[in-house]
């Protein structure tokens, strides 16, 4: 007597539940392919005019794979948040908001501690000197650099 169906899949959810491994024999001979779920066997041809069969063994509980479908399907539910996570879960929530074409508005988040910076003020100024000297050299370079600059100051990303 055949066995109660527990799960039926069509096959667009096949591509979806395979794995890489598969068992192949002669042509004559059925596939293996493991899937999420366990192994399933199909295909092969006998040389002879037999009816067809079609057989596919799961080797997990049904409760099993259903647990691990709701497991996949919800996600992590019972995820514990780092201190980094836990702010930027609450900096979302308190400065996202809807604006009136339906996009949202999120303020970019800072870092509050931020690091003190090196002794790197000589460097910098040895920086500078090298800059207007090799500027000085090169016309065409001094002429791409000032209208850089300017264009940085008419966007307002720079002040004189």
């Amino acid at each position: 007597m055949p066995a109660k169906v527990n799960v039926l899949l069509s096959t667009e959810v096949l591509f979806l539940v395979m794995r890489p491994q598969i068992i192949r024999g002669t042509p004559e001979q059925p596939v293996a392919v493991q899937t999420t779920f366990g192994w399933i066997i199909g295909g092969g041809r006998s040389i002879h005019n037999q009816p067809k069969l079609q057989c596919n063994i799961v080797s997990s509980t049904l409760d099993q794979q259903l647990r691990r479908f709701w497991e996949i399907d919800q996600g992590h539910t019972n995820n514990i948040l780092t201190l980094d996570e836990e702010k930027a879960e609450k900096h979302y929530t308190q400065t996202t908001i809807r604006r009136e074409d339906g996009s949202f508005q999120v303020r970019l988040p800072f870092k509050e501690e931020l690091p003190t910076l090196g002794k790197s003020k000589q460097q910098a100024f040895r920086r500078l000197i090298n800059l207007e000297s090799r500027l000085g050299r090169h016309n065409e370079l001094r002429e791409q650099y000032l209208m850089a600059m300017q264009a940085l100051v008419n966007d307002g990303h720079l002040e004189k």
